[in-house]
């Protein structure tokens, strides 16, 4: 966490996808992460963990898998938010589910609603059913994620 500036520093991470090897990106991004103990916040990939693969039933994790545990535990061990998506199963179905994680644990989600079709997303994804706002951060996370909600609130996913 960044405890020098009141300034929010973020810290986009550009990965060498695996493709469709979860615990390897997690490894990558782990080192990635060492000596940015100043960040408030990591902004990961699209499918950071698999690549923006059209096999779900391959690579989908149950709500609360491994992956979004792992995020759970970088942001409390960094003091940090992550920010990152990953194919997710629920209910028989699959969702490219986007994660904004604190350090307090707290998590947000939001699943894409406009899929790539040219790309096959919508055949093999499901579309998400609400538009989220950042700004809703702002009462729900603790700080840093108050900031950072505050810097990027006018960001929105329709």
């Amino acid at each position: 966490m960044n405890r020098q500036t009141t300034f929010l520093k973020v810290t986009i991470l550009q990965t060498n996808i695996v493709w469709e090897d979860a615990v390897a990106n997690r490894k990558s991004i782990e080192k990635l992460m060492e000596g940015h103990e100043d960040t408030d916040l990591f902004v990961l990939p699209e499918m950071f963990s698999t690549g923006f693969s059209m096999a779900p039933m391959e690579i989908a994790e149950e709500e609360g898998g491994e992956t979004l545990q792992w995020m759970r535990r970088m942001a409390e061990m960094h003091q940090c938010a992550l920010a990152g998506s990953l194919s997710v199963k629920e209910s028989g179905m699959f969702y490219n589910r986007f994660y904004f994680v604190c350090p307090d644990g707290t998590i947000h989600r939001y699943d894409k609603r406009h899929l790539f079709t040219f790309g096959g997303e919508d055949k093999q994804y499901t579309s998400g059913g609400r538009r989220v706002f950042f700004c809703r951060f702002v009462t729900t996370c603790v700080f840093p994620c108050g900031r950072v909600a505050a810097t990027i609130m006018m960001w929105r996913f329709m």
